[in-house]
């Protein structure tokens, strides 16, 4: 009588000893296995060289309706069946079924002395959750009969959140160190990108991507104590998580890239010498675009609303507000990349474009225009000038709300006792329905993705045929997104949560203790730096291969600055290392 299989259970996230959140370096071509690879699968080598391996040996059969992909969200189930079968007895020692995430990154290097060009990559499994089968599933004597089917159930549940371990370096505040424990969403992947019935680019660069899969092995022990993989396969699902509207966001208006409100002079026209008055257009950050479930067809446009707040304060009383011209928006997504975790909140200006371990991806959709000719100004006049003043306190930048009542505040050229005028125009931003998908804004330890919108404002001075006249304000927007039922909640004390997360420590601890004896299983955080023996691919090449190398070597070398990973400080932990293909014999 057999023993039951030592498992982990699928209720909790669990980490691979080294993925958590590093690097490695290279820049091969895909079709080049890695280091790890190299070892990892060298009992499948084996396997094929003994006529072991077919195509037909392991299925992967998800439950429910998928055309392109299967598509999931935060707390929904994943079921399925692993279908096993050899065409002649096989004994085997385990079968293991995994629900895995990872994150894999590369920066190009760009200089011009040619021996050191190259990339800089990073790799991240963030998320590793092992399904428990019962040992009545499986042949009592550990051999599977030739031409019998296996078909065994697996269930997963996609977590609101990942294990606290996973974002283990340093970071500005603990604020961030939450963002990176939310679970990102699939992006990356041409394949898999769309509404789970299309297929649509996702405005991901090829340095990016965040893939998800179900992975079934099935493994033995040979008499050299090494485990043999006899079988594999791995099916890429879609994962859009459930995101929240997070507060406004807080901005610098010294360093930051957003322009939440502007001044500008309007002059008198194209041959007449000064000014009019004065223009001030102010916004606020707009409500966030939610994304239905990822299972729900789309029918209505995702959409939410800006409103322009405008001031005119004439030179004098005579002088009236300019004619308004139109209204454009414009969307912008932003996608970074690292082959180092991220300590603060990425922003556009604050990237370095020369840098080798740090990156950003812009791409513009262009949303809608309008035409303002028919919206009216409103004169205020002195006496009611202390209403406003009392209302006129500069609102904070982060201040976000809908309302079109709002009087900005005076401009820099306001005279006390002058009249002024106030319009408003609200802004529709919706996003569009054909060719593109739409992420949830999410952050994690080496990629994010942040929206933004511009809005272009064009005016000229009344009564005067000249060229329009241009201002341009910058919001941040957030994309959210609904998920799943959140199951009922028990109360649970933080010792019981803690005890419970040690637990599936320990557990994973023992079972990858014995992979890592075999050089099978899990993968160590670490970045290499090669040289590529190919062409430099332009910084914007989007949907290739991620590049990856076979090592050719190791040599000790310290981690990156101030990262560590959380299982350094126990025996036998990941190690960082460099490799470089110069000076290798």
């Amino acid at each position: 009588m057999t023993t039951p299989r030592q498992t982990i259970s699928g209720e909790m996230p669990a980490f691979m000893p080294a993925a958590l959140a590093v690097p490695s370096y290279s820049t091969r071509s895909r079709s080049l296995p890695t280091a790890n690879e190299s070892q990892g699968r060298r009992g499948s080598a084996i396997a094929n060289a003994i006529g072991l391996r077919k195509k037909n040996e392991i299925d992967i059969a998800l439950d429910g309706p998928g055309e392109f992909v299967h598509s999931y969200s935060t707390y929904d189930e994943i079921k399925g069946r692993v279908n096993i079968k050899f065409d002649k007895d096989t004994d085997f020692g385990d079968l293991h079924i995994a629900f895995e995430g990872q994150s894999m990154t590369y920066v190009e290097k760009i200089v011009t002395t040619a021996p050191t060009t190259g990339r800089t990559t990073g790799k991240h499994v963030f998320l590793r959750v092992q399904q428990p089968i019962e040992a009545w599933l499986l042949p009592e004597d550990d051999i599977f009969r030739a031409g019998v089917t296996y078909s065994i159930p697996f269930t997963f549940v996609v977590p609101d959140r990942l294990l606290p371990f996973i974002c283990s370096h340093k970071v500005e505040n603990e604020e961030i160190r939450k963002e990176h424990v939310q679970l990102p969403p699939s992006l990356g992947d041409p394949s898999i990108a769309g509404d789970g019935y299309t297929l649509m680019d996702d405005m991901a660069p090829d340095m990016a991507k965040i893939s998800y899969n179900i992975r079934a092995r099935i493994t033995k022990w040979t008499t050299t104590g090494k485990m043999l993989e006899l079988a594999e396969k791995s099916e890429r699902i879609r994962i859009v998580p459930a995101r929240d509207e997070a507060p406004p966001l807080r901005i610098d208006e010294e360093s930051s890239d957003h322009v939440l409100r502007k001044e500008k002079s309007v002059r008198k026209g194209l041959f007449k010498v000064g000014k009019t008055g004065r223009l001030t257009v102010e916004t606020s950050q707009p409500k966030s675009l939610r994304l239905p479930h990822p299972q729900k067809r789309q029918t209505e446009p995702v959409s939410s609303m800006a409103t322009i707040n405008l001031r005119f304060d004439p030179l004098t009383p005579q002088d009236v507000p300019p004619q308004l011209d139109s209204i454009g928006s414009k969307l912008r997504a932003y996608t970074y990349y690292g082959a180092t975790p991220y300590k603060a909140m990425p922003e556009p200006q604050k990237q370095d474009s020369w840098s080798v371990l740090h990156g950003v991806y812009p791409e513009n959709i262009q949303l809608s225009s309008r035409n303002l000719s028919t919206v009216p100004w409103t004169r205020h006049e002195p006496s009611r000038e202390s209403f406003s003043s009392s209302d006129l306190s500069r609102r904070p930048s982060s201040y976000s709300t809908s309302s079109t009542t709002s009087i900005p505040e005076p401009s820099s050229l306001y005279q006390q006792g002058m009249p002024f005028y106030t319009a408003s125009v609200v802004v529709p931003i919706a996003l569009p329905t054909k060719g593109k998908v739409f992420v949830p804004t999410f952050h994690t330890c080496i990629i994010s993705r942040t929206y933004s919108v511009d809005l272009n404002l064009s005016f000229r001075s009344a009564g005067a045929n000249v060229a329009s006249s241009h201002v341009v304000l910058k919001t941040p927007i957030q994309v959210s997104a609904e998920g799943g039922i959140p199951p009922a909640r028990i109360e649970e004390s933080d010792a019981v949560l803690a005890a419970e997360i040690e637990q599936q420590f320990g557990l994973y601890e023992a079972r990858m203790g014995e992979q890592a004896a075999s050089g099978f299983g899990g993968e160590s955080p670490v970045y290499e730096e090669t040289a590529p023996n190919m062409p430099l691919l332009a910084s914007g090449t989007r949907h290739m291969s991620l590049a990856q190398t076979m090592h050719a070597g190791h040599d000790a070398a310290a981690p990156p600055p101030e990262y560590y990973s959380a299982r350094d400080r126990l025996p036998g932990g990941p190690r960082t290392q460099s490799v470089s293909v110069f000076g290798l014999a």
